[in-house]
């Protein structure tokens, strides 16, 4: 009995373990479609039929985890995915494990936990461990009134408690960790991405983006924009490094306003900055580049208690006739931004 006991638990936890691997870039209980719920449901039902196999018969009453999956699938998806799960381990109970009075009796409680459980991960929000409790006890509730029915003695009572709540504990322990190593991984790979003091993506994150995207963009033109603030040396010399940063974040900040929503907004190192622009024409990629030009040139930047005043020079470079390399077409954009600065600055170039 102690074997099948720690086997359940090795079972439930390889699944805690192993599903957050798989969704550690993306929480899919954040925001989960119903093709996902149902996925996770139907593999929620299957640890469940296993957590059965590994169970502990008294007469003919099986004692497992089989409701740990059921609560779990309330706690991250709701209401939903709870009741497929407890259809899922219940129907396989009744079918294929028994079929007698206490395979119904199985069923139909397991079905009721799967609802009442829904209903708790439906009303109450978030990971908390106060809703983990109020799963627990509902869960508890329900496996001892099951026992009842079904006349087993006290120490079957205490045997299911034990195992019941130890797994429980085990098992909130392990998706607490997962997700806490999971939002500080994604923390930790969100900042390795971005410049730290603008907010916008780095030299690492342009590369890796536009590279993938210009290889894949098939036959839709796909356009870059490289920026560089005019005479930025002379703003550090004369106003001081601290006012150069607040010209650099507030130069991102205009980027934004000139640019698509869609398009992508990095800052390569020191005052050069690009605009990956998908699905966008040579003659639109030069409207906006233009764009983005006059909102600096016409904006007054605040900086330490000064006005002053800047200008950008832009090159800008596209594919129109399918992909190319990436490094080809940034050799163009970077070309295109030489030929702006050689003919005066505060230009736009192609």
């Amino acid at each position: 009995m102690v074997l099948n006991m720690i086997a359940g638990v090795t079972v439930l936890t390889s699944f805690i373990f192993v599903g957050g691997y798989i969704v550690r870039d993306n929480p899919i209980y954040e925001q989960s479609s119903f093709k996902t719920r149902w996925l996770i449901s139907i593999l929620s039902g299957t640890v469940g039929i296993l957590l059965m196999l590994y169970g502990s018969y008294f007469g003919e009453v099986l004692i497992d985890l089989r409701y740990l999956p059921v609560l779990l699938s309330a706690l991250l998806f709701g209401f939903q995915s709870a009741v497929i799960t407890s259809i899922i381990i219940g129907g396989f109970r009744f079918f294929f494990i028994g079929g007698g009075y206490s395979s119904l009796i199985g069923f139909i409680t397991i079905v009721i936990l799967g609802i009442g459980s829904g209903l708790i991960g439906y009303y109450l929000k978030g990971l908390g461990v106060r809703k983990w409790i109020i799963l627990v006890v509902y869960g508890g509730v329900i496996g001892n009134i099951t026992l009842f029915i079904l006349g087993m003695g006290i120490t079957v009572h205490l045997v299911y408690t034990f195992h019941y709540s130890a797994g429980s504990f085990l098992l909130y322990f392990c998706l607490s960790y997962i997700h806490d190593s999971n939002v500080l991984y994604r923390k930790a790979k969100r900042e390795a991405l971005t410049d730290h003091l603008t907010g916008l993506g780095n030299m690492r994150a342009f590369t890796g983006l536009i590279e993938d995207n210009v290889l894949n963009s098939g036959n839709e033109s796909y356009s870059l924009l490289i920026l560089d603030i005019d005479h930025f040396k002379a703003i550090n010399d004369t106003y001081g490094h601290l006012a150069g940063d607040e010209v650099l974040t507030n130069f991102a900040r205009l980027m934004m306003k000139g640019s698509r929503t869609k398009d992508k907004l990095f800052r390569n190192g020191g005052e050069e900055f690009a605009v990956a622009m998908p699905n966008c024409s040579k003659e639109e990629a030069l409207d906006i580049a233009e764009k983005i030009r006059r909102i600096v040139e016409d904006n007054t930047f605040h900086v330490l208690n000064r006005d002053i005043s800047i200008t950008t020079s832009i090159g800008v470079a596209t594919t129109e006739d399918g992909a190319v390399p990436f490094k080809e077409l940034y050799r163009k954009a970077d070309q295109a931004l030489y030929k702006a600065k050689q003919s005066g600055r505060n230009k736009v170039c192609v």
